[in-house]
């Protein structure tokens, strides 16, 4: 209940905070480059689109490294569980939206100790440690679609293969958003 707890309060914060995320660092997937993030601000629209659709529990499951399941898709995504339990180990979204992958990080997390461009993977995407150690979020972006998956829970560490196989499934979810809208 507690991850569903602070999964809910982050979410929150994507609604109610701004920010200015100004750290674009090399790391697990990273372009290598260092930039200063200018970008306009994000805004978030409805979009019909089951989440829980997006990835398949295998592909789920191999990039978490145990066995995981999609629960009920709602406001906040899709879980994905293990089998039998009710707190998700991660959480994925499709929703359209303005502005760039730094503009909806710089919105989610304001203080981020890490933010990592990833190379091909939509029009851009990135990856966000709020510790410098542990992949919080993946967000990926295609034209107004953007995936937002939350890895929290995992405890993948930045540039590791482990990262870089989570955001190789937010680039698959993301293809698969672009095809169904």
């Amino acid at each position: 209940m507690r991850r569903y707890l602070l999964l809910s309060l982050m979410v929150a914060i994507v609604v109610s905070c701004g920010g200015e995320g100004e750290d674009s660092t090399d790391g697990a997937g990273g372009s290598g480059d260092t930039t200063e993030a200018t970008s306009d601000e994000t805004t978030v629209e409805e979009l019909e689109v089951d989440s829980c659709a997006l990835i398949t529990n295998e592909e789920a499951s191999e990039a978490a490294g145990e066995e995981l399941e999609a629960s009920e898709d709602n406001p906040l995504g899709c879980p994905f569980t293990v089998p039998g339990e009710t707190l998700a180990e991660f959480t994925i979204r499709g929703y359209r939206g303005s502005g760039d992958a730094v503009a909806a990080g710089e919105e989610l997390v304001p203080e981020a100790a890490q933010v990592v461009t990833v190379d091909g993977v939509g029009d851009d995407a990135i990856i966000i440690s709020s510790n410098a150690e542990v992949v919080d979020f993946i967000i990926a972006r295609q034209g107004d679609l953007f995936i937002l998956m939350n890895t929290t829970f995992l405890l993948v560490e930045s540039e590791t293969p482990e990262a870089d196989r989570l955001t190789e499934l937010a680039g698959l979810a993301l293809e698969r958003l672009v095809e169904s809208s």
